[in-house]
């Protein structure tokens, strides 16, 4: 086997240096036509203005409102403008609603909303939104947190639910305060729209 190899290879070398290949000559290939454009007239040279008609306003796709990108400035305000609305949200559920689950599921929202926040305007930190929006979410995660943990503690706790931390008066005035914050936290937001 190894023999053989070695011969096959000794021969393709052998050929290959001594120039040996096909022998012979090539035919000689005639232009063919090309059948795909048909045979047109010489055109004369046409002035560009003559094609464009003057009658309209012609705005090339690159200039129009929609396509221009914002600036970004303006992508900060649009991400405030949702924060806004994610918080008065929160502000109805903690006022009105005063459920657990969707205050829990809406504050997660917005941590998940103000992290890409602070990850995309990190340079932005010394704006005054800036600092409201991430304070009002410590104090939303915190609140979270707090809320949770009396509504899944309270049926274990009987000394604290008269009194104490766990007590039904005790969130109240804890959500109270926080309805407070984020009172401030959406007018401030409103003063830079």
């Amino acid at each position: 086997m190894k023999k053989s190899l070695g011969l096959v290879l000794i021969l393709v070398c052998t050929n290959l240096l001594t120039g040996s290949g096909y022998v012979g000559e090539l035919p000689e290939l005639l232009p063919v036509p090309n059948k795909m454009q048909p045979d047109m007239p010489a055109q004369e040279a046409v002035d560009a203005f003559e094609i464009l008609p003057l009658d309209k306003l012609t705005i090339p796709p690159e200039f129009k409102p929609s396509l221009i990108k914002d600036s970004e400035y303006e992508q900060y305000e649009k991400d405030v403008a949702e924060i806004r609305r994610l918080l008065e949200k929160i502000k109805q559920i903690t006022d009105e609603d005063k459920s657990v689950k969707y205050f829990v599921a809406s504050s997660n929202t917005l941590n998940l909303t103000v992290s890409d926040f602070k990850r995309k305007y990190k340079h932005k930190k010394y704006f005054r939104t800036y600092k409201v929006i991430s304070d009002v979410n410590d104090d939303s995660q915190t609140m979270r947190d707090y809320w949770y943990d009396i509504n899944k503690n309270q049926q274990f706790v009987s000394y604290y639910k008269t009194k104490g931390s766990y007590s039904e008066a005790a969130l109240n005035q804890s959500l109270a305060k926080f309805s407070k914050i984020l009172e401030y936290a959406i007018r401030e937001l409103k003063r830079t729209e």
